[in-house]
């Protein structure tokens, strides 16, 4: 059974795919029910739920209970960055690019550090996590993100990306279930389907993510945490309000649930938005990332983590990378402390003022 089941899983998939890409099945079509599917095509109600089961984990379907089974709508996206040899008319519209005035500030502090003496340092293996004033420039920079935690909290990583990477491959096994938002991260739907991890849609109600839904979802659809964006959310640029970061901070204690916090845009507030993590910081993962907020280049993150996952996160990191950059770290450190970060900030949020404005012209 099990071997003819297999046998029209695939064919399965592979018609659905060609249909989506060929505009019979349009983005946001509802599937009919899966025993009702099932006896149209006279198969084993089995062999749809494992159809379906496959295509969710590919991102070509998204399911949330109670609603139904969709074509997702970013099904056909590319979430990866164009090539550098792509078309000159077309515009990059799969990652945020920040403009380039901060590299000469990096530029100056990066030659002074190759004027030190000991500047071989910067190219060694080393632990720069080891370093307390680094874990202190993380705790600074984070506290001008609206979360306030200490130095023992703190990891190192290769950038965002890889600190989300890193947080679900040491916190979730194949199979896992994850909640987020309708239109999430795309690079969090790269991860998930390279590590098997199915991503749960979680209604939203005003833009955010409704506290009720995602209780719904603790009771009902064996989530074991949520993905978070609440400041300027990609790819709908919506900011949590404070009232709903609280509700979701209680929920997630209340279920002993995890909460993924990615902090990428927490910096573009003129003041401070206290984090999801600063009302439930032994639930929620926090990512304090520099490439958004200072400059591109700069692939370091900052991840506080909640003692009880701080060491397989910790082990996860020294096997995905072993340690950052100390070059980074140290350049990254130094820009922090000597509060240069702040007017480049300042510069990179102007210039998304002036973006939108065009934009909207």
């Amino acid at each position: 059974m099990i071997k003819q089941e297999s046998l029209f899983i695939k064919p399965l998939q592979d018609n659905w795919n060609r249909n989506i890409i060929k505009g019979v099945l349009l983005l946001g079509t509802k599937l009919p029910p899966q025993r009702e599917l099932a006896d149209y095509l006279d198969l084993n109600l089995s062999t749809i739920s494992k159809a379906f089961k496959v295509c969710e984990l590919k991102g070509l379907l998204s399911a949330t209970v109670g609603s139904g089974t969709f074509v997702s709508y970013d099904a056909l996206s590319n979430a990866y960055l164009l090539e550098d040899i792509k078309p000159s008319h077309l515009i990059e519209m799969g990652a945020t690019l920040p403009d380039n005035d901060s590299y000469e500030p990096l530029l100056l502090q990066l030659k002074d550090m190759l004027q030190e003496t000991d500047y071989e340092k910067w190219f060694s293996y080393g632990r720069p996590g080891e370093s307390l004033w680094q874990k202190d420039a993380a705790v600074k920079l984070m506290r001008r993100g609206g979360f306030e935690t200490t130095v023992d909290h703190i990891l190192f990583a290769n950038g965002g990306q890889n600190a989300i990477a890193t947080i679900l491959a040491s916190l979730c096994q194949p199979g896992d279930r994850i909640g987020v938002d309708h239109h999430t991260y795309p690079g969090l739907k790269t991860v998930a389907a390279m590590l098997s991890i199915q991503l749960v849609p979680i209604k939203s109600k005003n833009y955010e993510m409704s506290p009720t839904a995602f209780e719904y979802a603790c009771k009902n659809d064996h989530i074991k945490g949520i993905y978070l964006i609440p400041d300027y959310h990609n790819p709908t640029a919506c900011c949590m309000s404070v009232e709903n970061r609280e509700r979701l901070a209680v929920i997630v204690k209340k279920y002993n649930q995890f909460i993924i916090e990615d902090a990428t845009y927490h910096l573009h507030h003129e003041q401070p938005m206290p984090a999801v993590a600063s009302v439930a910081p032994e639930q929620v993962i926090y990512i304090a990332s520099l490439s958004k907020s200072i400059a591109l280049g700069l692939r370091l993150a900052y991840v506080a983590a909640p003692s009880r996952f701080k060491e397989p996160i910790s082990k996860a990191l020294y096997n995905l990378n072993i340690s950052v950059s100390p070059l980074l770290a140290e350049l990254t450190a130094r820009i922090i402390v000597s509060n240069q970060f702040e007017p480049l900030v300042e510069n990179h949020r102007e210039q998304a003022i002036l973006r939108n404005r065009i934009v909207n012209l």
